[in-house]
């Protein structure tokens, strides 16, 4: 991904936010979400540049002069050096999945309260939540207790 934009995490943030944001049907909340996270994602990225002008230099700056900040150009492709690892993947972002299943169930008992004007236990949004607490505990003991997950020297 960093072949194609300079901060991949940063976008997939802001659209899962904004996505689940958009669960609610109302686009100036969207629109509003989403304006935070450019505002507080700007600030980051700045202070994450800065650092890394100053770390790499040059090597940073002819990376950051091909490929653009924030919005994807696909045409820039290539293919990584490492191979793809699950294992890599769920150590390092299984707090992400969970935190946007929570995000949905907790959409899901938000929009219900409005209507009802109380919590309903909705099954789908129960179901989620009890997906998101196992996710997060099946993933989490692994990673801090077992060598299951640990990738090279990590």
């Amino acid at each position: 991904m960093y072949s194609i934009v300079r901060h991949p995490l940063y976008l997939g943030n802001a659209l899962s936010v904004v996505g689940v944001t958009s669960f609610f049907r109302c686009g100036w909340l969207a629109m509003i979400v989403g304006l935070a996270f450019a505002i507080y994602y700007e600030r980051i990225i700045l202070a994450e540049e800065a650092f890394l002008t100053q770390t790499f230099n040059r090597e940073f700056e002819a990376w950051a002069e091909r490929v653009p900040v924030i919005l994807p150009r696909p045409g820039l492709w290539r293919p990584p050096a490492l191979a793809f690892s699950w294992r890599t993947v769920v150590r390092a972002e299984y707090q992400g999945v969970v935190a946007i299943l929570f995000m949905l169930s907790a959409s899901e008992a938000l929009a219900g309260f409005t209507v009802a004007g109380h919590v309903l236990a909705n099954p789908i949004w129960v179901g989620e939540m009890t997906i998101a607490a196992a996710g997060l505990a099946i993933c989490r003991y692994p990673k801090k207790r077992t060598n299951l997950l640990r990738v090279g020297g990590r």
